[in-house]
């Protein structure tokens, strides 16, 4: 997958004590937030800082790829999850495979300014009130127009 440079690192200072610095595959800019998605040798990854304070991690997922048994669920092989809550009412869930990985993000109020990588977008609406990220290459990911959630 294509990796994209970003500024302000704000995994850097964790990444001096990996042996694997992750490859940041998206980044999605919404409202006062950095949504960043990324891969390493193993797994998957999500990261939500504020953009006037890069060095400030609201929410950090890691989740590993899954074993080549569970890889047959899906097109796209099976999917490992982590989720967590991050401030401001803020919550994300990742499910995370080898050729794709999706992010959940549900915060008051998020809406997307602009995006970079390899990321298909669905905005909140009324009756699915969180984002949806979809990162990987184009023939594991669909528009978000068809999608069904």
């Amino acid at each position: 997958m294509k990796a994209i440079g970003i500024d302000n690192d704000p995994l850097q200072e964790v990444e001096d004590s990996l042996d694997d610095a992750p490859t940041y595959l998206a980044e999605v800019r919404a409202e006062s937030l950095r949504l960043l998605l990324y891969v390493n040798s193993d797994s998957c990854g999500f990261v939500s800082v504020s953009n006037t304070e890069p060095r400030t991690i609201d929410i950090n997922l890691t989740s590993k790829w899954p074993t080549e048994q569970d890889n047959a669920k899906t097109p796209t092989g099976g999917y490992n999850t982590a989720s967590a809550s991050g401030t401001d009412d803020s919550w994300a869930q990742l499910k995370c495979s080898k050729s794709a990985m999706t992010v959940e993000y549900k915060r008051p109020s998020v809406k997307v300014e602009s995006q970079r990588g390899i990321v298909s977008i669905a905005e909140p609406t009324d009756q699915h009130p969180s984002l949806l990220l979809v990162a990987g290459e184009p023939r594991a990911r669909k528009p978000a127009s068809e999608w069904s959630r």
